[in-house]
């Protein structure tokens, strides 16, 4: 077996014995001597074979369509592979695959200057785009198979894997075919395939020998290849590419789209092999029509058409300030394929993305429709807000105790709590380019006020996972951060907080670029369009992907200029979170802390009273437990754990359902000692501080002291002076009153009618009563059933005179609620009685003395009710309810409305009667078809069993004709004379009483048969006979069953046969027919019932 040439080592110089077999190298595999050495390598390692090819250069072209679900991708290598490490059939990799799918590629050899040999462009044009595309030398008329041949005659040093004689045959036979028909053989290119997820070059079998290369390297100078090249474009090669047979290789891929819109930009990643000359050239087309475009990258303005989308590159794609002719280039293109713009966009067609990138093994593009930046109070803040599908949190709260509130409110007492939230964010998504964005996050506290324990050193403690750069609070950022539209930062690279400080402006980006850029805000001290150099202040830190970031809120020795209720705008990078390094991607975790003073509102507003003016087991002001809101979030959900952590012991946390009066009973949820720890749902709760009574001793030591420095007088003025007097006319804000009508039990009447009035009052008098009336006769027939307030009862007063100024034809009394000086909703419930079986009901509705700023009226739908009249300003109809509404009801202001029976409810109870005669029918119609069928029955069998007694009694062998009775006895008279006798009869004579013919059987009635005779002179004897035939005169007959009295007595004894079947069939059809009927009854008998709904199946 002859050892191939380009597989052995090059002998020592001077030698003239053959060149010895190098040692293999140890990271490829062993071979047998039995195995060939063409074969697949046994094992195939990526890493192994990573150095066995070098990219030199990569050119990437394609076209992007919003309409379709992927990305046409060309991409042009070129690829040096080392004479002295190929391997046949050995894959090497590229580039990972990354799920794309390879459409088709070719691989065509170049010489020692890159000049690619003899192909045809009709028959590759995909070479022809590749050599344009690579910005290779004209192409040479020089065969590739002729180097190949002319290095078969040489030395056999670094020939071909076969003999000279084999290698010179295949060689020829491949020369015989015109170059114009098909491209060069795989064998002598390679080809490009995968394997183990890779994108790999398979290295061809026949390679040119190491002296073919050399001598091709020498004796072709670069001025007469091309005389009209520009000799510093052609540079020296170095000592491994003069060695390495040099191919340019063509890969046209198909990439899905990584994401896609509406709840994210176009995404496109595409892989590459690491090189250090990369360019791209991708169109974008199909861009919506709008009306300007952003401070991006794909905004080029000076175009004049406006930009179409908002393009994004990462690594950055940065534009050739100077392009050289190629006056070498194999073809030639229009303008719009060779701009010197890096992007190019105008509203017709789309967006071009042009230029070059630096080395890496993926390269991103996102576009999408341009967005206007959203701007926060002040105008400083325009960092894109993203959106989050889901977030769930846990608000933990801890007490520690009381604490006076800051500011204006010094003289209210609130609790001291420690919050601490923990969130998750599931789905974070943002439609446009931008990769670093914010979500907002507020602290909702309703019915109190939050503040801060001290102006100095508080603030919030914000943490963040992977993707979080820092946050801010209200209008100052704790980081300096690159605009919204910047690059994120590729991986593996450090974060652009983490960078050190540099010029603002970076050198790699032209002008062009700059000013398309937005321009800096004035706090950030450092700044750069490609986003990636940037400061971090006072003791901001960046995210990791695996460990928690923290930013401090503000410095300690400076004071805060924002409450805890601001907003907070946490920083995030998209790019990041969405990274395949994330355990979970589009899953955001952080985390606040902070404490903070909760002061109920209601008790800001008066003096806060000392410990003697309360009385014993005094409870503090029921607070809402705060909580954090994501502003953005499509679905929330968050659990609370509340702790008792109040240092003294003479304090308790009482636990109070989030709704509910607190006095009552029910709605006090649990005492919570100190160290002990409750959850509560998603509601949250109210919780209240609650002092242990003192001795009785103590109290009288400390109530002087406190009478001394606090009197009751001094409290009064002051509220006084901070409440500001009421001004205009005294008013109920508003009345909201709902009627509900009451059927009867069959729904012939109207029997009731509920009512439930909710008045928003105050103590508008300052008498604590509020006084309403409810119409003539209305209170000796109401049925009062509770009047309600904040969740307690209120005390209801009837006067016996009526101090409103209604007309004496409605003079009635009056009826007034105690509501004291508390601020709520007053709640009537009430239920209005029938006055009989009148189809009409009228609705008296509260009046009020005073003017009423709303008043709305809500009348429930019900089939068969509908209202006839109402006084009031404006109606409007729903699915479910009848709205009136009148605004600024005049005070005495009657409202009243009037309900009655539809027509076609007056029609159902007229029709009452006969729907309950129908409804006792379809009760007892199963029972009567019953009966009936077992009638049906019972005679049916009775007949059956007659038949069949009838046919018992029947001859075995009757004929079919008919049944013949049995013959009966007949009488005859026989008169013997000795003379001779004359017969007047047709009958033959008779000789004697011996001879007597056989006569025919009378009939049943057994009538004599008498013959006359005529007597002639001699006296004649007359003998009367009875004959019974005897069976040996007769012909043989079958026995005569006997018949019994029942069998006589069936009416299909007297029938044929033929009868009796019709008799059955007759009867089969009468009892379906019966049946039949039934049912139909049955089924109008339901239709009446359940009329004029259909019955049910």
């Amino acid at each position: 077996m002859h050892t191939p040439s380009w597989s052995r080592a090059r002998s020592t110089a001077g030698a003239s014995s053959p060149a010895t077999p190098v040692q293999r190298p140890s990271h490829l595999p062993a071979m047998s001597s039995s195995a060939s050495l063409y074969s697949q390598p046994t094992s195939n390692t990526l890493g192994a074979h990573s150095k066995l090819v070098n990219v030199t250069r990569v050119a990437i072209e394609g076209v992007a369509k919003h309409d379709q679900d992927g990305a046409t991708i060309r991409m042009y290598l070129k690829l040096a592979l080392p004479v002295e490490n190929a391997i046949a059939h050995t894959s090497i990799p590229l580039f990972p695959e990354g799920g794309i799918k390879i459409v088709k590629s070719q691989v065509h050899p170049l010489d020692q200057h890159s000049s690619p040999y003899q192909f045809s462009p009709n028959v590759s044009p995909m070479l022809s785009r590749a050599a344009h595309a690579l910005d290779l030398p004209k192409r040479l008329h020089e065969s590739y198979l002729s180097v190949l041949e002319d290095a078969s005659l040489d030395s056999p040093e670094y020939g071909s894997t076969s003999s000279p004689f084999t290698r010179t045959s295949s060689i020829k036979s491949a020369k015989q075919r015109p170059v114009d028909t098909e491209p060069l053989d795989e064998r002598f290119t390679g080809k490009i395939t995968v394997s183990n997820y890779q994108v790999t070059f398979v290295p061809p079998k026949e390679l040119p020998s190491r002296s073919r290369l050399q001598q091709q390297f020498e004796d072709t100078e670069p001025s007469s290849r091309n005389a009209a090249a520009t000799p510093g474009k052609i540079r020296r090669q170095s000592v491994i590419e003069r060695n390495s047979c040099q191919f340019m290789a063509v890969i046209e891929v198909w990439i899905p789209y990584t994401f896609r819109p509406p709840r994210s930009p176009y995404v496109l990643h595409i892989p590459v092999p690491r090189c250090l000359q990369n360019t791209i050239r991708l169109r974008i087309s199909g861009a919506p029509a709008v009306s300007s475009s952003l401070a991006s990258l794909s905004s080029v303005e000076d175009d004049g058409g406006g930009g179409a989308w908002d393009v994004m590159c990462e690594p950055p794609v940065t534009r050739n300030p100077s392009r050289l002719a190629r006056t070498t280039s194999s073809n030639s293109f229009a303008d719009d394929e060779s701009s010197d713009s890096s992007f190019h966009s105008n509203a017709t067609e789309g967006c071009r993305v042009e230029g070059t990138f630096i080395s890496t093994e993926m390269i991103r593009v996102r576009w999408s429709k341009p967005l206007k930046p959203m701007a926060l109070k002040g105008g400083q803040e325009t960092r894109r807000r993203a959106g989050v599908q889901r977030s769930s949190g846990e608000m933990s709260c801890t007490v520690l105790g009381k604490a006076p509130a800051p500011g204006p409110s010094s003289d209210a007492e609130g609790i001291l709590m420690k919050v601490e939230y923990r969130g998750t964010c599931s789905g974070v998504w943002f439609s446009g380019v931008a990769t670093q964005v914010a979500l907002d996050l507020s602290l909702e506290s309703k019915g109190s006020e939050v503040h801060w324990p001290s102006p100095v050193g508080s603030g919030w403690s914000v943490t963040g996972g992977v993707g979080f750069t820092g946050h801010h609070t209200g209008g100052s950022s704790s980081t300096s951060r690159p605009s919204s539209m910047d690059f994120g930062v590729p991986g593996g690279l450090p974060s652009p907080l983490e960078m050190p400080t540099r010029p603002r402006y970076d050198s790699t980006s032209s002008s062009s670029s700059l000013l398309r850029a937005p321009l800096p805000v004035p706090n950030v001290a450092d700044y750069s369009f490609e986003g990636s150099t940037s400061s971090l202040t006072g003791s901001g830190t960046s995210a990791h992907a695996s460990v928690f970031s923290s930013t401090s809120a503000t410095p300690e020795a400076l004071p805060i200029d924002h409450k805890p209720d601001s907003p907070i705008t946490l920083h995030l990078n998209l790019d990041a979170l969405n990274s395949s390094q994330s355990s979970t991607p589009g899953t955001f975790d952080f985390s606040i802390t902070g404490t903070v003073v909760v002061v109920a509102r209601n008790s800001t507003t008066r003096a806060r009273q000392k410990q003697a003016l309360r009385p014993p087991d005094a409870v503090t002001d029921v607070s809402l437990l705060p909580r954090f809101t994501l502003l953005a979030a499509e679905q929330e959900s968050t659990s609370f754990t509340l702790r008792n952590e109040v240092p003294e012991e003479a304090m308790t946390v009482e636990v109070y359902n989030p709704s509910g009066d607190v006095l009552n009973a029910q709605t006090r949820k649990t005492v919570l000692q100190p160290g002990k720890t409750t959850t509560c749902g998603d509601g949250g709760a109210r919780i209240a501080l609650k002092v242990i009574s003192e001795p009785a001793s103590t109290r009288a030591q400390q109530a002087p002291e406190a009478l001394a420095t606090t009197p009751v007088a001094s409290d009064v003025p002051a509220l006084k002076v901070t409440s500001p007097a009421p001004s205009g006319p005294k008013l109920i804000p508003s009345v909201f009153a709902r009627v509900s009508p009451l059927m009867s039990k069959y729904r012939s009447s109207l029997a009731e009618c509920a009512v439930r009035v909710e008045i928003t009052v105050h103590d508008v008098d300052g008498s604590g009563w509020l006084r309403f009336s409810l119409g003539q006769g209305v209170v000796s027939k109401m049925d009062m059933v509770v009047a309600s307030m904040g969740g307690r009862a209120v005390p209801l007063e009837r006067l016996e005179k009526s101090l409103l100024l209604v007309d004496a034809e409605r003079s009635h009394p009056d009826t007034r609620a105690f509501i004291g000086s508390d601020h709520g909703v007053l709640a009537l419930d009430y239920l209005l009685p029938s006055k009989g079986p009148a189809a009409t009901m009228v609705i008296q509705l509260p009046v009020f003395e005073h003017v009423v700023g709303k008043c709305e009226v809500s009348v429930r739908s019900v089939p068969g009710i509908e209202v006839d009249a109402c006084n009031l300003a404006h109606t409007q109809h729903a699915r479910e309810s009848t709205e009136f509404l009148h605004f600024m009801a005049p005070p005495n202001f009657s409202p009243r409305l009037t309900i009655s029976k539809s027509p076609s409810n007056k029609l159902v109870s007229k029709l009452t009667p006969v729907l309950r005669l129908l409804k006792v029918l379809n009760g007892i119609a199963p029972y009567l078809l019953h009966l009936i069928t077992i009638s049906l029955l019972f005679l049916l069998g009775s007949e059956m069993q007659l038949v069949k007694l009838s046919a018992q009694s029947c001859p075995a062998s009757q004929s079919s004709h008919g049944w013949h009775p049995p013959p009966i006895a007949s009488t005859y008279t026989v008169t013997n004379t000795v003379t001779s006798i004359q017969y007047r009869s047709t009958e033959a004579p008779t000789p004697s009483s011996s001879s007597l013919s056989q006569t025919t059987p009378l009939p049943s009635t057994h009538h004599d048969t008498t013959h006359e005779h005529e007597l002639h002179e001699t006296p004649t004897i007359d003998i009367r006979k009875t004959y019974i035939p005897d069976a040996r005169e007769t012909p043989a007959r079958p026995p005569t069953p006997q018949v019994n009295e029942d069998a006589q007595l069936a009416l299909m004894y007297h029938l044929p046969w033929s009868a009796r079947e019709q008799v059955r069939q007759i009867a089969e059809t009468t009892a379906a027919h019966v049946l039949q009927g039934m049912q139909v009854m049955l089924q109008v008998a339901r239709k009446l019932y359940h009329y004029p709904l259909d019955p049910p199946p």
